[in-house]
């Protein structure tokens, strides 16, 4: 029997392989998962819900102060004399009858410090106070404290603290967006796939699962990954690949990522899946497409003024047809 039948919304949070699919990183969990899901549709609730647990609960590397752990364990180890004081003074009174307090009294402490550590991870690690979240088909602009703009697309979250933004100037970015930054101290976006550090200039960042993609529109930009650094200069654009920084020298005014913002977006020999789900997240649509169909290379554009004139600038051009129902579309040969 499958034993997925059997799970809830939180066996399915912590098992590994399920982890794996949510957050895109290994793609034998995201064929097996879609592929299960798609012949299971009566665990949908347990699996939208288990999606929404995972995402609320993202552990990230901590940067905890020096001296923040010693402090937290000298609590708890003052914590266990106290306990093992009191425990010798039960002793004494009952020599002959050893006591399970004390092992149960370490075990209460043993847990309290894991708390007390995973809650000073966490919280040391909450240093934005601000985080804006779009939709499906939701894009917003944002004003930061500095003057400085961000056109957030749909899909993306933007983090940064607002008190301590006039000395450090650092935001957090998952998905997409464009900047426009006032010039002053070094303007710094964070994301899990690399940073990107400028002084005053205006580009635009593209961070989703594990792809990567930074454009210089003007002034200069530096992208930093583990193993490589990439200084942009104006139409200049990085993707990282593989872990390699795979740099355009000169980018075409009308294909960049930036068009983004006027509604347009063009791709050069990528996979359908990856245009496929662009289409979904810009016109809040489910899209059902075959395997076979799905590997299928695009060079191309789509503007997202209408649902029917998008789907048809990706889909006909591969001999693809559609069916729209409601926010279904299904594609065939």
């Amino acid at each position: 029997m499958n034993k997925y039948l059997e799970y809830d919304s939180v066996d399915f949070a912590q098992e590994e392989s399920f982890l794996r699919w949510v957050r895109r990183s290994d793609t034998q969990d995201i064929t097996f998962w879609e592929e299960w899901i798609s012949k299971h549709p009566e665990k949908k609730d347990d699996i939208d819900k288990a999606i929404a647990l995972v995402n609320q609960i993202t552990f990230k590397e901590a940067n905890v102060e020096q001296g923040a752990k010693e402090k937290v364990w000298s609590h708890i180890q003052d914590g266990i004399s106290k306990d093992n004081q009191s425990e010798k003074s039960t002793v004494k009174s009952i020599p002959k009858k050893k006591s399970n307090a004390k092992v149960i009294g370490l075990l209460r402490l043993a847990a309290v410090a894991v708390m007390a550590i995973a809650f000073m991870m966490v919280t040391m690690n909450n240093k934005f106070d601000t985080t804006i979240q779009t939709q499906y088909a939701d894009v917003q602009t944002i004003t930061l404290p500095d003057g400085s703009t961000v056109q957030l697309n749909s899909d993306s979250k933007l983090s940064y603290d607002t008190e301590s933004w006039a000395t450090d100037r650092t935001l957090e970015l998952d998905g997409e967006a464009f900047f426009e930054v006032k010039k002053g101290s070094s303007f710094v976006v964070e994301t899990n796939n690399g940073n990107v550090t400028v002084l005053g200039t205006s580009f635009n960042v593209y961070t989703r699962e594990l792809a990567f993609d930074v454009y210089c529109k003007t002034g200069k930009v530096s992208v930093n990954t583990k193993d490589q650094k990439t200084v942009l200069t104006p139409n200049q654009s990085v993707t990282v690949k593989d872990r390699k920084h795979l740099l355009q020298d000169t980018v075409e005014v009308n294909n960049n990522r930036a068009l983004w913002k006027d509604g347009i977006y063009t791709y050069d020999n990528v996979p359908v899946a990856i245009v496929v789900n662009e289409l979904e997240r810009q016109l809040d649509i489910k899209i059902k497409i075959s395997k076979s169909l799905i590997n299928k290379q695009y060079t191309g554009s789509f503007t997202t003024t209408d649902k029917m004139t998008a789907l048809s600038e990706v889909l006909w051009p591969l001999n693809l047809k559609f069916t729209i129902d409601g926010n279904n579309v299904i594609v065939t040969e």
